[in-house]
C-alpha cells in the first residue's frame, strides 16, 4: 500500500466503515501496518484536524475479494469529487503532461525523472492516470498482499476523474481500459459528448470523430505509459506487451476552444524530444532537427492560409523552427480542373472555362510555384504518388483533345514525349512520370525552380526514413485492395499515409490529415477531417501534430 496523505487516510478509513472492514484487515492492507499504529493515527486526526472517526470493528480473518473490490469501489468514488474539486480549484496551466500507470508496478524512473524536468522548465502539471490489470505471474503483486496500489514516487499526480481542460478537451481519468484491449478507443466515439477525449492506455492510439460542417472534429486519443510492462504469460499479454509504449501526451491549452495535443516517446535512458528539443532528467538540448516532415494531403491549389503561413513561412513556422531534413508531400497537385470528382461535371467544367480557371497547365504551374515558394535551403523536397497526381496521368490516357481545345497543345506536347520515352520491362513496359517531366520542362510556364532538390517517387516506390517507410499514400492497400491505416498497420513495416483526410494512429501506422481548406466542393456532411502533420524525430518516434487555428503550438 501506498504511503497515504492525512486526506487519503481519512477516505480510506471511510470507505472501511461503509465495507464494514474490520480494524485488523485495514491495518493488513496498510503493508501490514500495526493495530496500535492505526489507532494511533486516527486519534491523531482527531486531535489535529478535529475530526473524529468512528471505531471499526474487530475481526483477524482474511479478508475476502468480494470486501476488498467494495473497498476500493467506495475509496475510488470518495476521492474522486476530491480530487476534482482540487483540481478544479488549484491546477490553472496552460500546458499538462498526462500518461497512464498500471496497479502494482513499477515506474519507468528515467522516463519519470526527465518528465518531471520537462514539468519544471515548462511550468506543466503531471497527470496519470491509474488503470488496473489483475497478473497472477507478476512478481511485484505476488510480493504484496494486497495489488491494489501504485509506485509512491507518482501517487500524488494520480487522476481518478473525469477533468475538463478548456471547452473542447476532457481528460477521462475515470475511464480505466483494459491494457491488453486490441482497439482501446473502441466505443467511444459518443462517449465525450461535444468534448475530445484523453484516456489512459499504454498502446499509443488516435483516431477522430466526424462532427458537423464547420465544428472541428473530435479527436480521441490514448497517453501511453510510464509504468513498465507487467502482462501475463498468455497470447493477449504478448500482444500487449509489445504495444506498449513508454510515452505521454502533451497538452497546450491557447484559449476556450483551442488545444494543441503531441505525443512523447521515452528514449533507452528516458529523455525524450519534443518539437526542437531534448529533455534528459537533468538537460535540455536545443536546436534540434527532425528528420522529417510529412505534410497533411496539399491539394496545392487549395491550401488554406494559416496552414501555409503555421507550415512553412512563418518565421516561428514548423519548417522553420523544426528544419527537417526532408518535406514530406501528399497529393501535391489536386488537378481540379480534370480529376475524378469533377470530370464528368458539365456544369463544373462550365464554371471552370467561363473564369479562366480552365488550363491545365497553368494549374500545374500553381503546384510548382507552391513548392517554389516553401522550398528551403536545409530540406530535401520529396512527392509522394498520390491519387490526385494521377488524375493528371489519367487524363493525358482518356482526353479527347477535340473537345478540349484550351489544353489541346498541352495535351499534345505531353502525349509525344510519353511515347518518345516509352521502354519495354520484362513484363509491361514504362515512360516518364509526367509531371515530373513537366516540371522539368515545361511547354509554356516555367516549370519548377527547385528541380534539384525535390524527389519525385512513383508508385511501389521506397523512402524509408528511420526505419519507417514513407512512400505509400495510403489509397492502394494489400493485394489490390483499398488502403486504411489498419490495413497498411499489418506489413510489418513502419508507415505513415495520408489520402483520408482523418489523423490517425493505429500501431504501427500514423495517417496524416490535410493542409487545404476544409470545405473542398466535392465533399459535403459531417466531417472527421483536419489540418494535420506528422514529424519524426532523430530516434525514429513519430507524433501527429495539428494546425489549431493559426498555430501549431503555444
Amino acid at each position: 500500500m501506498i504511503k497515504m496523505s492525512t486526506e487519503e487516510f481519512l477516505i480510506l478509513y471511510k470507505s472501511a466503515l461503509i465495507n464494514k472492514i474490520s480494524l485488523e484487515q485495514l491495518a493488513n492492507l496498510m503493508s501490514g501496518m500495526k493495530v496500535k499504529s492505526l489507532q494511533k493515527r486516527r486519534s491523531e486526526l482527531k486531535r489535529k484536524n478535529g475530526v473524529e472517526l468512528k471505531h471499526l470493528r474487530s475481526d483477524t480473518s482474511e479478508l475476502d475479494s468480494l470486501k476488498l473490490t467494495g473497498l476500493w469501489d467506495t475509496y475510488h468514488k470518495l476521492s474522486s469529487d476530491i480530487i476534482k474539486g482540487k483540481h478544479n480549484t488549484t491546477i490553472n496551466k496552460n500546458i499538462y503532461v498526462i500518461t497512464s500507470a498500471q496497479n502494482a508496478t513499477p515506474v519507468n524512473h528515467k522516463f519519470l525523472k526527465s518528465i518531471k524536468h520537462y514539468c519544471d522548465i515548462r511550468n506543466a502539471e503531471l497527470l496519470i492516470i491509474p488503470f488496473r490489470y489483475a497478473n497472477p505471474t507478476s512478481i511485484w503483486s505476488l510480493a504484496a498482499k494486497d495489488n491494489d496500489w501504485w509506485d509512491n514516487t507518482i501517487s500524488k499526480h494520480l487522476l481518478f476523474n473525469e477533468l475538463i481542460l478548456n471547452n473542447k478537451l476532457k481528460i477521462l481519468g475515470n475511464i480505466k481500459i483494459r491494457p491488453t484491449a486490441t482497439n482501446p478507443l473502441s466505443g467511444f466515439d459518443s462517449y465525450t459528448g461535444s468534448y475530445s477525449g484523453i484516456f489512459g492506455h499504454p498502446k499509443i492510439q488516435w483516431s477522430t470523430v466526424a462532427t458537423p460542417a464547420n465544428i472541428l472534429p473530435k479527436i480521441l486519443s490514448t497517453t501511453g505509459c510510464i509504468t513498465i510492462q507487467n502482462y501475463t504469460d498468455s497470447n493477449v499479454g504478448w500482444k500487449g506487451a509489445f504495444h506498449h509504449s513508454f510515452a505521454a501526451i502533451i497538452v497546450e491549452i491557447e484559449s476556450d476552444e483551442i488545444f494543441h495535443l503531441r505525443h512523447i516517446h521515452a528514449g533507452i535512458d528516458g529523455s525524450f524530444y519534443d518539437l526542437d528539443k531534448l529533455y534528459s532528467s537533468t538537460t535540455v538540448t536545443n536546436n534540434i532537427r527532425v528528420e522529417a516532415l510529412i505534410a497533411g494531403d496539399s491539394h496545392s491549389e487549395f491550401m488554406d492560409n494559416d496552414v501555409l503561413n503555421a507550415t512553412y513561412l512563418n518565421n516561428d513556422s514548423m519548417s522553420n523552427v523544426l528544419k527537417p531534413k526532408y518535406l514530406v508531400f501528399h497529393d501535391i497537385q489536386d488537378f481540379n480542373s480534370r480529376n475524378h470528382h469533377n470530370i464528368d461535371n458539365e456544369l463544373f467544367r462550365y464554371a471552370l472555362h467561363h473564369n479562366g480557371n480552365d488550363n491545365i497547365e497553368g494549374e500545374l504551374q500553381k503546384v510548382a510555384n507552391f513548392l517554389d515558394n516553401i522550398s528551403t535551403e536545409f530540406s530535401i523536397n520529396v512527392l509522394i504518388k498520390s491519387n490526385h497526381d494521377e488524375a493528371f496521368d489519367r487524363w493525358l490516357e482518356e482526353s479527347y483533345p477535340k473537345t478540349d481545345p484550351e489544353n489541346a497543345r498541352f495535351y499534345y506536347y505531353m502525349k509525344y514525349n510519353l511515347l518518345k520515352n516509352i521502354k519495354l520491362t520484362e513484363t509491361s513496359y514504362k515512360t516518364i512520370d509526367p509531371f515530373e517531366f513537366w516540371c522539368k520542362h515545361p511547354d509554356s510556364q516555367q516549370g519548377l525552380k527547385n528541380i534539384e532538390t525535390t524527389i519525385f517517387l512513383q508508385r511501389d516506390d521506397s523512402f524509408i526514413v528511420k526505419d519507417i517507410e514513407l512512400a505509400y499514400h495510403g489509397d492502394a492497400g494489400i493485394n489490390g485492395s483499398r488502403g486504411s491505416a489498419k490495413s497498411l498497420s499489418k506489413i510489418g513495416a513502419k508507415t505513415i499515409i495520408g489520402h483520408a483526410h482523418s489523423p490517425n494512429i493505429y500501431e504501427g501506422c500514423y495517417q496524416v490529415g490535410l493542409s487545404c481548406a476544409l470545405n473542398l466542393g466535392y465533399v459535403s456532411g459531417p466531417s472527421s477531417w483536419m489540418h494535420t502533420h506528422c514529424i519524426i524525430y532523430p530516434d525514429g518516434k513519430r507524433t501527429l501534430i495539428n494546425i489549431m487555428g493559426n498555430n501549431w503550438r503555444l
